[in-house]
């Protein structure tokens, strides 16, 4: 894409800057040449270098029996080519005249550059390629595997040279966030679909593991593995279908991933993954679309269970549900809420304010209740566990507050990132404040959260240390006999079909990620 910008009042016609860009990258050698540039005076270079391979004709009026022919200047052009190549081809190497019959087309002297070598085209792609495309099948087992290891194993000391240099310390930051806020987010929600049985603890392990073990080993080791959008999809199908068959979730979780890792090398044994060229544009929007979608969702119907669980009600109304929560008969009404609390002694702390109010109600109706127990014979203790256990529910100021922690995050993050396009601040403070706005806002809304103490929001339950999400239920190693119950053999072998899914799953969301 080449952009050009510059004054409306200038005297210059940018639409025929454009056309004589275009003029340019449509002859294959520039084309390339732009590519590989690196500063201005290669570019510069491989214009002039164009313009003396070009034959301009001066303006006037010429009599097109006096011109040459096309196939003349063609072969005039051929033969200053096959001279350049002549004087460029003592500077290759050996490597290079190695493949010249087969695989090199011609060698053109470029100024600055040097020698370009141009390929030969194999197959009906739509550029230069050479002959060993990696998604062509070798017909071996594990051909496709061995061919990575060959390709990748050359740079594979230098890929950890490369990382411990400071420029790469703003992107593992920023790849590390984004894996974590992932598996966070990912975590809390299964946490809630899969009654606690996977959680947060569970995800960050996993995205850690996975994460080392794909960073090693795979072609591709700056690709984020985690839980996504559409593998909550699956665990959520899949635990409401074993709680209705009365099978146990997480020992039929391990046989699918036992299927897995069969599926993958089968996979891996036929090179099925060849089958990446068939993705189009198409797939990849949707597939991007999807996980956006699901993110938006589950932040909408959060607010909304919280705006459920903590409704917006008048003061009467929080008045009234703590009249019933001392005594149903106790006729409630504002003169009855107010004599309760001036005779409390939380009194002298009272302001005008909705949540002081409630609170100093909420210790003056503990008080009644308190004096009620003891009354009916039972200790103090007792009276306030028995009769009142403040509910995390109907909290005021709670539904407002956290819509405004939601768009706060939104906006700040976007509007950070839309701050990298501005023209404030230098090209690398908005770089680093566009890449790094969603961690940005939700370190922001975090501390607005913490400085206002006085309303309730949820917070993530994450146990302590490295503990599973449920330790009551089970440990770190799930047997596959089962939990609970002994798990039938036939759901094992059965269970090759959501892994075949899955499976479906990985691969698309894996590959896609490559091909981005």
């Amino acid at each position: 894409m080449f952009i050009c910008l510059g004054p409306s009042s200038a005297d210059l016609d940018y639409h025929e800057i454009g056309r004589s860009i275009s003029t340019l990258m449509s002859n294959p050698e520039f084309h390339g040449i732009a590519y590989r540039a690196e500063g201005r005076k290669e570019l510069l270079s491989a214009i002039n270098e164009f313009l003396d391979s070009s034959i301009v004709l001066p303006p006037g009026n010429w009599d097109r029996n006096s011109l040459l022919p096309f196939e003349d200047l063609k072969a005039k052009s051929d033969a200053i080519r096959r001279r350049q190549s002549r004087v460029a081809l003592p500077k290759i190497t050996a490597d290079q005249k190695a493949l010249l019959p087969e695989v090199i087309d011609e060698i053109i002297h470029v100024p600055v550059l040097g020698p370009v070598v141009r390929l030969k085209r194999h197959g009906d792609g739509d550029g230069w390629k050479k002959k060993d495309d990696p998604l062509r099948r070798t017909k071996i087992p594990f051909g496709g595997l061995y061919n990575d290891i060959k390709r990748r194993f050359p740079h594979y000391l230098s890929d950890f040279r490369d990382g411990i240099d400071g420029q790469c310390l703003a992107a593992a930051i920023f790849m590390y966030f984004a894996a974590l806020s992932g598996a966070i987010t990912f975590g809390g929600l299964m946490a809630d679909k899969t009654n606690n049985l996977v959680g947060i603890s569970e995800t960050l392990i996993a995205t850690s593991l996975s994460g080392i073990a794909f960073a090693l080993l795979s072609g591709q080791p700056l690709v984020i593995v985690g839980a996504t959008g559409p593998l909550l999809l699956f665990d959520e199908s899949l635990y409401t279908f074993c709680l209705t068959a009365d099978i146990d979730y997480l020992t039929m979780r391990v046989f699918i991933g036992i299927w897995l890792l069969i599926i993958a090398l089968m996979v891996s044994f036929f090179e099925g993954s060849v089958l990446v060229k068939l993705f189009t544009r198409f797939t990849e929007e949707i597939f991007a679309s999807l996980i956006s979608l699901l993110y938006i969702v589950e932040s909408v119907m959060k607010i909304c269970k919280i705006y459920y669980k903590h409704p917006m009600m008048s003061l009467m109304s929080y008045a009234h549900e703590y009249c019933l929560a001392v005594n149903d008969t106790m006729p409630c009404s504002f003169t009855t809420v107010l004599s309760l609390v001036e005779n409390s002694t939380v009194s002298p702390l009272l302001n005008t304010t909705a949540r002081n109010f409630t609170t100093g109600l909420e210790t003056a109706l503990l008080e009644k209740a308190n004096q009620n127990s003891n009354s009916s014979g039972h200790s103090n203790s007792t009276g306030m566990s028995t009769y009142f256990e403040p509910p995390v529910q109907n909290e005021p100021n709670t539904a407002l507050f956290c819509t405004i922690l939601a768009l706060g995050t939104f906006f700040i993050a976007y509007y950070l990132r839309q701050f990298r396009n501005s023209k404030f601040l230098g090209r690398s403070a908005r770089r680093a404040l566009g890449d790094f706005g969603v961690p940005i806002a939700i370190v922001l809304m975090v501390g607005l959260d913490y400085f206002v103490p006085g309303v309730y929001t949820e917070k993530l339950k994450v146990p302590e240390g490295l503990s599973p999400s449920a330790p009551d239920v089970r440990g770190w190693i799930i047997p596959p006999t089962g939990l609970e119950r002994s798990f039938p053999v036939w759901v094992g072998f059965a269970s090759v079909v959501p892994a075949l899914l899955v499976y479906i799953l990985l691969f698309m969301e894996t590959h896609i990620s490559e091909l981005i």
